[in-house]
Formats: structure tokens, C-alpha cells, sequence
């Protein structure tokens, strides 16, 4: 089935983006510890050059990112990138979409490999909504947050290990826009309490997963 519109906006500089895909038949995404650990990585390789990254949570067969694009000017761009921008300045898009494609490329290849899979291991089309407002960028952390209470995977969704949730509340350095969220909140103990009256059956204005 085609994907609408709504959830394939194309990528713009210095725009947010809420990007989550999941699994053919909602397979596992996540057979390990390791795996999750592993996606990360691939992640940070793959995009932590073109985007900066504000919440995210892995979920056994799925995944979301909140997520802005970096200008060009920013970006770590490749050679063969650079020279396609050259040709093609409007191809900004494009290479941001490749860098997905790529990203979601090497994770199934792995996964394949360790768990001797025959079939396809995302859905074709991953999606990428733009997030324009304040108000649905804090709706949005919210609702990565909440995941995993909202799938019933862990009702704490506080102490859920594969999310960005309880690393936004560290001081330990990352390339998460820690600063960003919480100053966007109101500071720490305003993030927490936003989080805790959060309504999870609250709908994003996206199809959920």
C-alpha cells in the first residue's frame, strides 16, 4: 500500500523531522542486546553527520527518531555528495534519503546474517513527518517516550533502557541536544513532570505503528 503524503516529507535544511519505521509483519527488529547497541552505532555512522538528534526510542520491532537536518554547511558530507549537490543543488533530499536507505541497508544485512532471515526486514517506505510547531515538538518527545508503556512492552517507561528518555537527565556528554529539550521544557524537573501528565493514548497527527 502507498505511503499518503502526509508521512514522506521531503527533507529540508534545518528542519524537524519525526522518522519511525517498522518491520515486514511486524517481525522483530531487536533479537539482542547487541543488536540494539549495534543500531545505535550504525545510526551515529550513517546520520550523526546530517542531523542532530532529540529523542528516540527503540522498540522491539520498531523504531523512532525526532530529529533535525543540519544546513549544508554543517553537514559531513561525502565526496561523491558534495559533488552530486554541485550538480544538483535541490538534491538535498535525496542524500538525506539515501542516508536512511543506507543506514536501514546495513542493520538488515547483519540481522539477516545472525538470524539466517530469507525475507525483507523493514517496510519499504520508512516515514518522515515534519514537525513544525512547539508545541508538536514536545508532543512528539513525549509520545517516543511513552512508547513502550504504550505498547505495552514496560509500563515504567522512565527506567526503559532503549530510550533517550532518562539520557536527556544525565550530564554525561552525547551528541543528544540535551540543552535543547530541557530548556524547551522549562529545565529538568518541568521535563519530568510533563512526562509524568502525559496522556499516551495522545495521537501526534501520525499513523501509528
Amino acid at each position: 500500500m502507498p505511503i499518503n503524503d502526509t508521512y514522506k516529507s521531503p527533507f529540508v535544511e534545518a528542519s524537524c523531522y519525526h522518522v519511525y519505521n517498522r518491520c515486514v509483519k511486524k517481525q522483530s527488529l531487536f533479537y539482542t542486546i547487541e543488536n540494539y547497541k549495534y543500531f545505535l552505532k550504525l545510526f551515529d555512522r550513517h546520520l550523526s553527520g546530517v542531523l542532530k538528534v532529540y529523542s528516540w526510542c527503540l522498540i522491539p520491532n520498531h523504531f523512532h527518531f525526532l530529529v533535525s537536518t543540519k544546513r549544508i554547511s554543517e553537514c559531513g558530507f561525502l565526496d561523491r555528495e558534495l559533488q552530486l549537490l554541485n550538480c544538483k543543488p535541490n538534491s538535498y533530499s535525496l542524500i538525506l534519503s539515501n542516508r536512511w536507505k543506507n543506514f536501514f541497508i546495513a542493520y538488515s544485512l547483519a540481522l539477516k546474517r545472525q538470524e539466517n532471515i530469507n525475507t525483507n526486514i523493514f517496510a519499504q517506505k520508512f516515514k518522515h513527518i515534519e514537525v513544525t510547531t512547539d508545541a508538536q515538538f514536545k508532543n512528539t518527545i513525549q509520545y517516543i517516550h511513552h512508547n513502550p508503556a504504550h505498547h505495552h512492552i514496560m509500563n515504567d517507561f522512565q527506567n526503559y533502557r532503549w530510550s533517550s528518555y532518562s539520557r536527556i537527565l544525565n550530564d554525561h556528554q552525547s551528541k543528544l541536544e540535551k540543552k535543547y529539550v530541557l530548556d524547551l521544557f522549562g529545565g529538568k524537573e518541568q521535563y519530568v513532570q510533563s512526562h509524568l501528565g502525559y496522556d499516551s493514548n495522545f495521537k501526534c497527527g501520525f499513523e501509528d505503528l
